[in-house]
């Protein structure tokens, strides 16, 4: 199935100016395709990921600590990110520890792994940084 990045965006739109005003400095966002349940997630300031929130049921919320995270992609599904090196304003943290995540997955693991993300610049406006095919 292949994920509407148009509704992903729309949805990240409409959640940008509750999640900014609870979090000036919010927000990373994750657009993924988890076994064909489109979803958005947030990570805060903290670097923790504070929600999950699946695109077909708005109002179904997950939130996700990185242990969860990581027993997600070893479980086998499909949220994963595209780690921009050199951009400022990816939290280096953040980066840091998906990246650790990543690294301790098995091989077949890691290669179902896609999604795309993106970061909200200054402005409030969004950023497409990647997508993964």
């Amino acid at each position: 199935m292949m994920t509407d990045f148009t509704l992903l965006e729309r949805v990240a739109v409409n959640r940008k100016d509750m999640l900014q005003k609870e979090d000036p400095v919010c927000c990373v966002e994750y657009g993924v395709d988890t076994d064909g349940h489109r979803a958005v997630v947030t990570v805060g300031r903290n670097d923790e990921i504070k929600s999950y929130e699946f695109v077909e049921s708005p109002l179904s919320w997950h939130m996700f600590s990185w242990e969860e995270y990581r027993k997600c992609l070893e479980g086998g599904c499909s949220v994963g990110v595209v780690i921009p090196n050199r951009d400022p304003l990816f939290p280096a943290r953040v980066r840091d520890k998906v990246g650790e995540i990543m690294s301790e997955l098995p091989e077949d693991k890691r290669e179902n792994v896609t999604g795309y993300i993106f970061t909200y610049d200054s402005d409030g406006e969004i950023k497409l940084l990647n997508k993964i095919k």
